[in-house]
């Protein structure tokens, strides 16, 4: 290892200069190159190019269930520059050390993510049903917690015969559209006006006479469970208070007169008394130790008595529309 071994170009030149021999055999040139050729110092490149940026995040999968959104692409990585190298310089010499070396490029900013793939679309509904009924028309339809449908038919009047009078028929289909039974019908002298389905399924149905309006309440297999005429012994003393013969329950110039709606398990009422007056009533439907029946809970007055003329048809036989008691019929909804 000691014969390997390098000496520094600061002890050769000692060596020669302790000779004057050998230093007048040799060439001044010689000496200068001689020492100088080991101080030249020795230069390191500049460090490695900066790393690659890291690659962007993909895009998330939608996840809609009627339709997925395309994922967003992700963000471009950005790469640091790399740092500028710094030069070695050999011990004892005397020129200038060498420059460090110049700075790694900037790495390539990496590739956006893909876009996520769209979700899945929602399950499809059933299919519409179609039912169809031959000199009738459907009003009113209004479907069971099971997906069974209540429909109820109306036909039209004829004026010489059905004045006011309603011929409707509540009937209960099932979810695939099979007819299971008739829930209620106009007769004679008891005319069907409206129905309203529970969210229990109970289904309440209003009924008119000549005098008066009554209820009946069917549970969830259509089976009647009770009901009862409704009284009002306040239609008289409704403001304009009227003193003279009482009034009838029910307006004089159509039967159609009346609607109700579900409020949970009780039941909104809404009549048009012989005054022309409008009534709302809340009952709820309940065994008070006599039977099953509808008792009144709230009641208002919802337009004063006024008057109302009669109108008749300019031709024809048929109130196709209704439009002869359009003045007297009642429209109502809950929220």
């Amino acid at each position: 290892m000691a014969q390997e071994q390098l000496f520094s170009p600061s002890l050769i030149i000692l060596a020669l200069l302790k000779s004057a021999r050998t230093l007048r055999k040799i060439p001044s040139f010689l000496l200068l190159s001689s020492a100088l050729s080991g101080c030249g110092a020795a230069v390191d490149p500049g460090a490695a190019s900066g790393s690659a940026g890291a690659s962007g995040t993909a895009g998330h999968t939608g996840s809609m269930p009627d339709q997925g959104g395309s994922g967003s692409g992700g963000d471009a990585g950005s790469g640091g520059a790399g740092e500028g190298g710094t030069s070695d310089c050999r011990q004892g010499g005397n020129s200038d050390c060498g420059e460090g070396g110049e700075g790694g490029e900037g790495g390539k900013g990496g590739e956006g993510g893909e876009g996520g793939e769209g979700g899945e679309g929602g399950e499809g509904g059933h299919e519409p049903l179609e039912l169809t009924f031959a000199d009738r028309f459907v009003i009113k339809v209004q479907a069971r917690s099971d997906g069974a449908l209540f429909v109820l038919l109306d036909k039209p009047l004829d004026m010489r015969v059905d004045w006011g009078s309603p011929q409707r028929e509540l009937l209960l289909f099932d979810a695939a559209g099979r007819r299971l039974k008739s829930v209620a019908v106009s007769t004679n002298s008891r005319f069907l006006l409206d129905f309203a389905v529970h969210p229990l399924d109970d289904v309440s149905v209003l009924y008119s006479s000549a005098t008066e309006y009554s209820l009946e309440r069917f549970n969830a297999q259509a089976q009647s469970v009770g009901g009862n005429v409704l009284s009002d012994s306040q239609i008289d003393q409704d403001s304009p208070v009227w003193n003279g013969s009482p009034s009838a329950a029910v307006e004089s110039l159509t039967r159609d007169a009346g609607r109700i709606a579900a409020f949970g398990e009780q039941l909104v009422v809404a009549t048009r008394t012989g005054r022309h007056s409008v009534i709302a009533q809340r009952f709820g439907f309940f065994n008070d130790g006599l039977g099953a029946a509808f008792h009144a809970e709230w009641r208002t007055l919802v337009v004063p008595p006024f008057s109302l003329a009669n109108v008749a048809l300019t031709g024809g036989s048929y109130d196709t529309f209704s439009a002869v008691h359009a003045q007297a019929m009642l429209h109502l909804a809950v929220d």
